[in-house]
């Protein structure tokens, strides 16, 4: 029983080396992107211009793709143990860094990991502006992934942005009216649920 695991993990191991080897020699470096670099903002996209002088508008610049590269929205505490999570909370970063129309773009242009972040600095300091972005954006179901504890979850951007405004910028009236229209969009699917 030793011998066939040990054969089984020799295998895996070799095919992995071989997977990686072709992908280092046998693959044209534009094809190497990543889903990571995918997911990083240019300058431009993000509203900056590239002038050295605004030392703010690049530290932000890099704080949005430093951002892109996570792959979910962590809890304070992550995994089956609870260890404490290492991911780095920007959005009073953003919020200090950024006018209104940066994260604007940023939330209309960036990752989705960061388009949440942007978007709570944004409902932060201008909750008129956010609740603006919130419509339109209300047909926007990129998901964005949430870890807490052991568990995951998907939940689309319009979900994310209608439960940042729900407590602090809608009235109850809009509360229940953005609901029902989401219940709408999600009707029969896993979303559903999240209403």
């Amino acid at each position: 029983m030793h011998a066939i695991k040990t054969g089984i993990l020799l295998a895996i191991s070799i095919l992995v080396f071989i997977f990686s080897a072709y992908i280092i020699f046998f693959k044209a470096p534009g094809e190497r992107k990543t889903e990571l670099q995918a997911g990083l903002v240019s300058a431009a996209e993000a509203g900056f211009s590239n002038k050295p002088s605004q030392t703010d508008s690049v530290e932000l610049w890099m704080l949005v793709n430093q951002v892109a590269t996570y792959e979910s929205v962590e809890c304070a505490y992550v995994g089956y143990a609870g260890r404490p999570s290492t991911q780095y909370d920007p959005t009073h970063m953003m919020k200090a860094l950024a006018s209104d129309s940066q994260l604007v773009n940023i939330i209309n242009n960036a990752a989705p990991v960061v388009k949440h972040f942007a978007f709570l600095a944004l409902m932060q300091r201008n909750p008129g502006l956010s609740k603006k972005v919130f419509l339109s954006h209300f047909k926007n179901k990129a998901t964005i992934r949430f870890l807490c504890g052991c568990l995951g979850d998907e939940r689309p951007a319009n979900i994310d942005f209608y439960y940042s405004l729900k407590a602090s910028v809608l009235t109850p009236f809009e509360v229940q009216y953005y609901r029902n229209e989401l219940l709408k969009q999600y009707s029969g699917s896993y979303f559903m649920q999240l209403l």
